[in-house]
């Protein structure tokens, strides 16, 4: 009869771990190698890029805070109104009917 060796769970996850750390920093020493910096030319494609991006996202928000501010829906009561009737008939003079 012959037995199968069997290795306990940890054992793998710790050579899992093991070769993760191996090819992880192997696939970035090469990743940074072939990086180049950006010419002159396509540096400056970018910042134009950017100010435009900008533009754009201040012409989009510009009057956000003014069209976000809460407008109760109207009663019909208008207080300026209310207040100009109230001013107009303690205004005028009161008359008194004589006897």
């Amino acid at each position: 009869m012959t037995t199968k060796n069997r290795f306990p769970i940890h054992v793998y996850s710790v050579a899992l771990a093991l070769v993760i750390t191996l090819l992880f920093p192997g696939c970035h020493s090469q990743q940074n190698s072939l990086e180049q910096q950006p010419t002159a030319e396509e540096q400056k494609k970018f910042e134009q890029d950017y100010q435009k991006a900008m533009e754009e996202q201040k012409k989009l928000t510009s009057g956000y805070g003014k069209s976000m501010q809460y407008v109760p829906p109207s009663t019909g009561y208008d207080p300026k109104k209310a207040l100009h009737a109230k001013q107009s008939v303690s205004a005028q003079p009161q008359t008194q009917p004589q006897h």
